[in-house]
């Protein structure tokens, strides 16, 4: 048993999954003080216009979460071949890209920003052009962050992650105190973003060094991965020549390889809804003060997402990189299942036995209200967890036609809660039953993959 449990620490899901989950472990500390500042010091109506903010930053995050997994993928894959070049090549075209694709971003927020002030009922409309800005400059940072995640080097990936989340909660801390309120917030998040940056330009080179012996035999491969962030983008905010650039496109590159990304796009926008959309909603439905109390729960709830989120995060390149090569990852995706249900066990038991106590931690008295209301929050994030590690799983694999069902089950969650939002408990009674179908898809799927697999390998 103890060479068993020795071989099993060794493994390389373990040891990363360790390195991560340390780093994310002090991440999330940094975030329960950056919300703890916010939420007490703003209160819940103020807070609820921030967390409203945060969410359409992750809505529209889905470009970001796409060239992060894509780069990763990339990184990996050529890490596993050993072609250091190819690396050199993709990640100077990724940046180049990628800084386009920020000004574009920059450029939708100063047209949309009245639209999106009015829905969700915020007077300030700078605060949306902000954001915007905030979320066009975390793109480039993507690009050092997926790098180190794609070549294993959690500790650096980590120490880059806990810098940024530190960066943010004291420049929060002081904008507030100075009286700038959610706009203090919000440059005080732009600023962690921009020093974050700047790190991360002096820490990249001297982590791995590139090599010019060999000749990347897919100098080229970069521009349909950067060619769909941007698609999906303009998909997304505006559809305004997208035809005309899509068959332009199409005739350069194969259909094949095009879906194939495509598909990649379609589950990380499903997955960026189904975590976030529900704020956007109950801000526009529900009272600003309610509305703060939900952001409240919103957020601790995602602590169970956060708290086992490492294995996720670990599996893709692990994954990919077994794929690359021939061999199976489902014994990891099993072990990263298994491991996300134990963890978040611990987080759920803690909100169903002293919900008042956690409440009273984070965001004090002013919130118990939500006490009843915090473990059913735990129990959709358990399942969302899981759902998130078969996505990457599927696209460590590239699967296609199954990645659309975080999206198909998103638009399935926000006509339940456009029907259904007179209280809490119907808000999460539709994320919960949403979640579990989505689970429940997954599971039949890969259990049908995985049985024509053996019969493959069998029949060999």
């Amino acid at each position: 048993m103890y060479k068993k449990l020795l071989l099993l620490s060794r493994h390389s899901l373990i040891k990363g999954s360790a390195i991560v989950f340390g780093g994310t472990a002090i991440i999330n500390g940094l975030n329960y003080v950056f919300h703890l500042i916010t939420g007490r010091m703003l209160g819940p109506d103020q807070y609820s216009i921030l967390a409203a903010l945060i969410s359409l930053s992750y809505v529209i995050g889905f470009p970001a979460t796409l060239i992060n997994t894509l780069i990763t993928q990339k990184i990996a894959a050529y890490a596993a071949l050993r072609d250091n070049r190819g690396m050199k090549t993709f990640l100077f075209s990724m940046t180049r890209h990628v800084a386009l694709l920020a000004v574009l971003i920059v450029m939708a927020f100063v047209i949309l920003q009245s639209a999106i002030a009015s829905f969700l009922h915020i007077e300030q409309k700078v605060l949306v052009l902000l954001l915007g800005l905030e979320f066009a400059f975390s793109l480039l940072i993507i690009i050092p962050l997926a790098t180190l995640q794609g070549l294993l080097r959690f500790i650096s990936f980590s120490a880059l992650s806990i810098l940024s989340a530190f960066l943010r909660v004291v420049f929060s801390y002081g904008a507030i105190l100075l009286g700038l309120g959610v706009l203090g917030v919000l440059y005080g998040m732009f600023g962690s973003i921009l020093v974050t940056g700047i790190v991360a330009l002096f820490i990249l080179p001297m982590v791995f060094s590139l090599s010019k012996k060999r000749k990347s035999p897919a100098v080229s491969a970069v521009k349909p991965y950067w060619l769909y962030a941007f698609q999906s983008t303009l998909v997304v905010m505006s559809s305004i020549n997208y035809l005309r650039i899509q068959s332009h496109f199409l005739k350069r590159f194969t259909l094949k390889r095009y879906f194939t990304q495509k598909w990649i796009a379609v589950a990380l926008l499903g997955k960026g809804l189904l975590i976030n959309v529900d704020v956007l909603l109950v801000k526009h439905f529900f009272e600003s003060y309610d509305a703060g109390l939900y952001a409240a729960m919103a957020t601790m709830g995602k602590i169970v997402l956060f708290f086992a989120s490492s294995l996720s995060i670990v599996l893709l390149p692990i994954a990919t990189q077994k794929h690359a090569k021939g061999k199976s990852a489902v014994k990891e995706l099993l072990l990263a299942q298994a491991g996300i249900v134990v963890l978040s066990s611990v987080i759920l038991l803690a909100y169903r036995v002293m919900p008042e106590l956690v409440i009273s931690l984070l965001y004090g008295r002013e919130y118990f209200a939500i006490a009843p209301y915090l473990w059913l929050f735990g129990i959709y994030f358990l399942l969302y967890n899981m759902s998130y590690t078969f996505v990457n799983y599927f696209i460590s694999g590239k699967h296609t036609l199954i990645l659309t069902m975080p999206l198909v089950i998103s638009v399935v969650q926000i006509g339940g809660i456009i029907l259904f939002h007179r209280s809490f408990y119907d808000v999460l009674s539709v994320m919960i039953g949403s979640a579990s179908l989505l689970i429940l898809v997954f599971m039949v799927y890969f259990y049908r993959y995985a049985r024509q697999q053996r019969r493959i390998e069998f029949n060999h």
